[in-house]
């Protein structure tokens, strides 16, 4: 998730990570000043890209995406989006 950021963002672009962890759940933030959502893709077998968002869904217990005027620790009035993913930590 942070990778696809990076990479979409332009120079001088600010990108922003947040872990928190409860106890059980490592719930990861990204956000981003792109203006636009994240995309599913169906890479094909030789692609190089495309594969970020089907190998955190199926590794996660929960992701999704939503717009925030503000990210992990983004100056206020900072638009853009955060993706994120919960991932189970330790023995289940």
């Amino acid at each position: 998730m942070p990778t696809t950021a990076y990479t979409t963002a332009t120079k001088g672009q600010c990108v922003r990570l947040r872990l928190t962890y409860d106890g059980e759940h490592l719930r990861i933030e990204v956000w981003d000043p792109i203006p636009t959502p994240p995309v599913m893709g169906t890479p094909a077998l030789d692609d190089e890209s495309g594969r970020g968002l089907p190998i955190v869904q199926a590794l996660s217990v929960g992701c999704g995406w939503f717009w925030s005027e503000t990210g992990p620790d983004v100056p206020q009035g900072s638009k853009g989006k955060v993706v994120w993913a919960r991932v189970m930590v330790g023995a289940s």
